[in-house]
This record gives C-alpha cells, sequence and structure tokens, in this order.
C-alpha cells in the first residue's frame, strides 16, 4: 500500500526532521570564507560577530524546542 508524501503522519515527521536540521552550519561556513577572502576590518569583523551570535541564539532556541515539538507531533491521536 502507497503512502502519501503529504499524509499527516510522513508530514509531522518531515515537520520535525525540518525543524531539528542543521540551519547555522552553511552560514558559519559562507561567512568564514568571506572572512577569509575579505581585507581584515572593522565591517568584516562586525559582519562574522552577528552571524555567530544569529546562528548561536537559533541554534540555543532550536534545542530547546526540538523535545515540545516531537513529544507534540508524534503523539498517538
Amino acid at each position: 500500500m502507497m503512502t502519501s508524501l503529504f499524509d499527516s503522519h510522513n508530514l509531522r515527521y518531515n515537520l520535525l526532521i525540518t525543524w531539528s536540521g542543521l540551519k547555522g552550519s552553511m552560514s558559519v561556513f559562507l561567512i568564514l570564507t568571506l572572512h577569509a577572502r575579505a581585507n581584515t576590518g572593522t565591517v568584516i569583523n562586525n559582519i562574522v560577530g552577528v552571524s555567530f551570535i544569529v546562528v548561536l541564539l537559533s541554534l540555543i532556541i532550536q534545542s530547546l524546542t526540538v523535545a515540545p515539538l516531537a513529544k507534540k507531533l508524534l503523539k498517538k491521536p
């Protein structure tokens, strides 16, 4: 029996996987590449600092909310 990709069961798993994915890894890679290629200066250092703060905050928020989200999404109806 084939199940649809948009079945409510699959949609719950997809939402959970999306929420707990690697959100900041590409941002950190790109900003470090930019930092390595650019001349050192105040502007690039500020961009790197702000980027790391944003990635750190998103990591904290996601790690604190993934367990409650998993309990809510994966409980049996």
